[in-house]
Parts: structure tokens; sequence; C-alpha cells
């Protein structure tokens, strides 16, 4: 059997390393951890726009969004989009599924200075999602909690 030129044989080589790299960075790219279009409890999805109906403060004091004011999620992947109430904001959403956690990192907003009512439930919306450890997904609705229940966010989807 002849034996293959040393420049061939050196291709092979890098290119067999090449194969061997791809899998491993194939094998190693499917996460364990559960995207929110597949961890949403009951088999619903979390992707989408969720706007804010009500809330319930640290407090324990419960109120309705005036309908002028539309805080909202929208979920693609584990990135996390919105309005706040006055400003914009933007996270990183770390979702598991048992039981149904959730946590916000990387929180961050433009900084324009908001009246009431817009600035003061800002305020809670963003405390809530930094605070927030479950999700319940019912139908169209989602509700976010910190520990206690307190605060907690209770959002219905947006229709597409």
């Amino acid at each position: 059997m002849a034996r293959m030129p040393r420049r061939m044989r050196d291709g092979a080589i890098v290119a067999a390393i090449a194969l061997v790299f791809t899998l491993i960075v194939a094998a190693c790219g499917s996460s364990a951890t559960p995207t929110p279009s597949t961890a949403a409890s009951g088999g619903a999805s979390l992707d989408g726009t969720w706007i804010l109906t009500s809330y319930t403060s640290p407090d324990g004091t419960q109120a309705t969004v005036p309908a002028a004011i539309l805080p909202s999620l929208t979920f693609a992947g584990n990135a996390v989009t919105g309005n706040a109430g006055c400003n914009t904001y933007s996270a990183i959403a770390n979702i598991g599924t048992n039981p149904n956690t959730i946590h916000y990192a990387n929180v961050t907003s433009t900084k324009v200075a908001c009246p009431p009512p817009a600035g003061t439930i800002e305020t809670l919306f963003l405390q809530a999602l930094n605070l927030s450890t479950t999700y319940q997904v019912t139908g169209d609705q989602l509700v976010i909690e910190a520990p206690g229940g307190k605060p907690s966010l209770t959002f219905h989807k947006q229709s597409s």
C-alpha cells in the first residue's frame, strides 16, 4: 500500500480534528435548560407578548393597571424586552420547569423620569421582576411571583 504524501496526511489530520471539535461543540450546544417556549406549565408557551393587567405590591396591596399604561413582557427564547410603564427594558430570563421557576438577570432600562401613576407602576413592575422566583401559565394568563406571593404580576397574553 502506498504511503500518503505528508501534505495530504496533515490535511486529513486537521479535517479529523475539526470534525471531532464540531461534534463536541454540537453535543455541548444542546442545553438541559429549557427555553420559555418549552418551559411553561401545561405545555403553554411563554414566547410572545404579555400585558400587565394587575399586580400585588410587596405590602399586599392589590391593584389593576390603568388601561392607558401598558407594562409588558415579550419573550423570545430567554431574551425578555418590553415596556415597564414608561421606560423600555431588557433582561435575560432563566427559566426552570420543576417547579416553574423564573429568575431575571441583567435587567436594564432606560432612565426617563416618569410621573405617577406610570412611574409608580414601573417601580413596582421592575422590583417584582427582580424578586420573582416562580411563574404559572393558565390559558392566556401568566402570573409571576416572588416568594410568599408578594409582589406578584398578572399578565394577559396579547393576541398575535
